[in-house]
């Protein structure tokens, strides 16, 4: 295998669209999804608060009406609250309507200083393949924005940069295609209900060393906004970096060795590697 082969294109099919179209299996996720975003600590504990609220209203609405509980006190006390608390949950589900419902992963993360050529001022730069998918209405995805909590210091916010033709990784030695854009790939189209596609985001984390962002347990959130402005976030929490190569999608282009243009911007493009031929 030379070196600048692009790997894996010559393996999967071309297209970066990958459909998964299951509508029982679309709404359970769904669901999941909704759930996981209505049961934050600060909405849980207001729903906790108005379940209450409601249960001692209606046992004082008993009181008032001389109805007498008996030896079902125990079991008003967990059946009208739980019946609470899934009624204001349907009425949320209902009066937010349908609606496009994102969810993602971030598969894969690495971090590397930005090289002094590149133009940019010093800092890290942040590679990231991410997967992303629409278990709601079909939308338009834009905006994209990484944001990086680090202890004692106010939140980070990047936006990606553009990747040009190829983009090489300074310090693996790997050279990726500008086609693999996330953000690019979702220009002027819509994700479609059910659909899942994967990318590649690259973020400049200005006047940040990346021994910082590499601590564990740092939490990143990648975030991209729907048609409706609304803002769907994608956490991960760091661990370790991770060394390997790219982690390989369908159609995705990579190349291993040196790119052709040594000692140029790692941010502007430079001549694509030679495909494999087609076997």
């Amino acid at each position: 295998m030379g070196s600048g082969a692009l790997l894996g294109a010559a393996r999967h099919s071309p297209s970066p669209r990958m459909h998964r179209r299951n509508p029982p299996r679309d709404q359970v996720l769904g669901m999941l999804e909704f759930l996981k975003r209505e049961f934050t600590l600060e909405k849980a504990l207001s729903k906790v608060l108005w379940t209450i609220l409601f249960a001692g209203l209606t046992r004082a609405v008993f009181w008032l009406l001389n109805i007498s509980l008996a030896h079902k006190e125990l079991w008003f006390w967990l059946i009208v609250p739980a019946s609470y608390l899934a009624a204001i949950i349907a009425f949320r589900r209902l009066a937010r309507g349908g609606g496009p419902q994102i969810a993602g992963e971030i598969e894969w993360i690495h971090i590397s200083e930005m090289p002094p050529a590149s133009g940019f001022p010093p800092g890290a730069l942040v590679a990231i393949i991410a997967t992303v998918r629409n278990l709601g209405e079909a939308t338009s995805l834009e905006a994209w924005t990484l944001n990086v909590e680090i202890e004692n210091q106010p939140r980070l916010t990047a936006i990606p940069l553009p990747c040009g033709e190829t983009f090489t990784i300074p310090d693996m030695n790997v050279t990726l295609s500008g086609a693999d854009e996330l953000h690019a790939k979702l220009a002027n189209r819509m994700l479609d209900k059910g659909e899942r596609i994967r990318g590649l985001l690259i973020f400049d984390v200005t006047a940040v060393a990346p021994i910082t962002l590499g601590k564990p347990g740092q939490v990143y959130t990648l975030s991209v906004e729907d048609y409706e402005r609304r803002r769907w976030p994608i956490k991960f929490t760091w661990k370790a970096q991770l060394d390997v190569a790219p982690r390989m999608f369908p159609g995705m282009k990579i190349a291993y060795g040196t790119p052709p243009a040594p000692g140029g911007s790692v941010a502007a493009p430079h001549p694509a590697p030679p495909a494999l031929p087609q076997s």
